[in-house]
């Protein structure tokens, strides 16, 4: 039997431009539209297909990213012009050997045709995106997802302040539904075990959590970000101003935390991973 070709994104890129021109139809995802520096003065401007047909074909769920290589003004242009399940039909060139590069379809789009396309498909596709999709956890409490993210956000409570919890299912496939995704994933894989440990335990983790931070960036503040007649803050001082803001799990139990600076870095914040066995891990000073 043939070994499979494992294709690069280079060989994505000469393909497209050699590929058949083809007409679409469909609908923009939710955060759908994106861009990056290309080459030169060029930008890559990125829309993103949550549901979309070819002339004469039948609705495909499989997410579509088309990319323009476009100036910046052209690029800033697209980017307010779109929103979240606008209808659109476009012109774009696709490869058929690349259409599982990376779990999504690829391809380049040459010209958008019209926009707000009149189709019933589409407009019953839309409703049922829109609709909210509710996990309820018996610990935790209830989730909604989000699907610009994909991840399902709910609140708890930390030493008796309101934090989000965040599920990222970013790496799972949930073809036969997202309830039922996660679901499996706390019930089987036990997602949330790990953190349901530390939420029993809240006030030796805020403890860490913050010693971790402190110990890391209190020389930091003190020489680089006070000003030169601000007194010097101390670690219980450190520790009284950070304050939680969020907690996130991966599919595979992974877990992070968010922690507000307290105006120690003039609102930055910080963010680090979580483990049982590790403790506090890779602590960092974020925008």
């Amino acid at each position: 039997m043939a070994k499979k070709k494992k294709y690069t994104m280079k060989d994505l890129e000469k393909a497209l431009k050699k590929a058949p021109i083809v007409e679409l139809t469909g609908v923009v995802a939710a955060n759908g539209t994106g861009g990056c520096i290309s080459k030169g003065k060029l930008w890559t401007f990125m829309l993103e297909l949550c549901v979309w047909k070819t002339k004469g074909g039948g609705l495909n769920h499989k997410k579509l990213i088309i990319t323009e290589e476009v100036s910046k003004a052209v690029l800033d242009k697209r980017m307010d012009h779109f929103n979240d399940y606008d209808k659109v039909k476009a012109r774009y060139a696709e490869d058929i050997q690349f259409k599982e590069v990376d779990m999504w379809h690829y391809a380049n789009l040459k010209r958008i045709i019209k926009d707000d396309v009149e189709d019933k498909e589409f407009d019953a596709a839309i409703k049922k995106l829109t609709k909210p999709v509710i996990y309820k956890n018996p610990y935790f409490g209830k989730f909604k997802f989000d699907r610009g993210i994909n991840w399902f956000m709910g609140n708890g409570d930390w030493l008796g302040k309101e934090v989000f919890i965040h599920l990222d299912l970013d790496q799972v496939d949930v073809k036969e539904g997202i309830v039922k995704a996660v679901t499996e994933l706390v019930e089987k894989d036990k997602m949330l075990e790990a953190l349901t440990k530390i939420w029993n335990k809240q006030e030796a983790w805020d403890k860490k959590i913050k010693q971790a931070i402190a110990n890391k960036f209190i020389k930091l503040r003190n020489d680089d970000w006070a000003d030169s007649d601000e007194k010097r803050v101390t670690k219980k001082d450190f520790h009284a101003l950070l304050k939680p803001q969020s907690f996130s799990v991966q599919s595979d139990g992974t877990m992070s935390f968010c922690f507000e600076d307290g105006g120690l870095f003039f609102g930055h914040v910080f963010m680090g991973g979580l483990s049982l066995k590790k403790g506090v891990i890779d602590v960092e000073l974020a925008g």
